[in-house]
């Protein structure tokens, strides 16, 4: 281990989003506070109030100006993160009808999955909001590198892919257990995968194309609550309920 940053959060810590120049992160959950935190120092240099109930995500936009977060609540919120004098939220989405569960910034978009089974994508820019409706819980979202695909990981047993423009459904991938957790699932770096932790250990790899199953692995002990992939090469980072994390690489078989 090389630093660890506590003396905060009193509660569960449920994501973490780092700045593009790695100097500052964040982190939020059940203390219904995001903290920032400087790097170097270990300590937190602001906090971000404002939300009544737990907070499940947070991410940054391109630039790192702006934070949002998503609760609980049923409630996200966008934060200057340049403006030292306020400590309000600069806007309030709140057409959710309950727990947001995931969060992802894409360039002027605003794209959350929610518990209420919708998943909606807001333009900031036009001030327009797209639902589409998914029928099950949501419990987290990818997105592909161009910006023109979604994946949802929902509480029914089923990642549904569909075109982010349209709402048209692409394709559908099952064979992951889903019980009692939300799941996270990913991208492959070259787009050409989808990925998701599954509650018996394994991690699953879809062909995007062609909904096959591309790898199947056990790589934990228990349920794989996150998985992520590197941006540039083929490797895969999971996490698990069972306390550890885990990076993987292609075997030359």
């Amino acid at each position: 281990m090389v630093k660890s940053y506590k003396g905060l959060h009193g509660y569960e810590i449920r994501d973490v989003a780092i700045e593009n120049d790695n100097s500052k992160f964040v982190s939020c959950g059940r203390d219904k506070v995001v903290f920032q935190w400087d790097v170097s120092s270990g300590k937190v240099i602001r906090k971000f109030e404002g939300h009544v109930s737990s907070i499940n995500a947070v991410r940054y936009n391109d630039d790192c100006s702006v934070l949002v977060s998503a609760s609980y609540d049923s409630t996200v919120r966008l934060w200057d993160v340049r403006a030292r004098n306020s400590f309000a939220p600069i806007q309030v989405l709140d057409h959710f009808k309950d727990s947001v569960t995931s969060v992802h910034v894409a360039e002027h978009e605003i794209i959350a999955g929610c518990v209420d089974g919708f998943v909606r994508i807001y333009d900031i820019r036009a001030g327009l909001l797209t639902e589409d409706n998914l029928h099950s819980p949501v419990a987290s979202l990818a997105v592909t590198s161009d910006l023109n695909c979604v994946v949802a990981s929902t509480m029914g047993g089923v990642l549904r892919l569909f075109e982010k423009k349209s709402g048209v459904e692409l394709n559908t991938f099952q064979g992951h257990i889903v019980d009692s957790y939300g799941l996270g699932c990913a991208f492959s770096h070259d787009d050409a995968n989808v990925l998701s932790g599954s509650e018996d250990g394994r991690v699953v790899v879809w062909d995007m194309l062609t909904k096959n199953t591309a790898h199947s692995f056990r790589a934990h002990d228990r349920a794989v609550r996150s998985v992520v992939s590197h941006p540039t090469e083929d490797m895969i980072l999971s996490a698990s309920v069972d306390g550890s994390v885990k990076v993987w690489l292609p075997t030359s078989s």
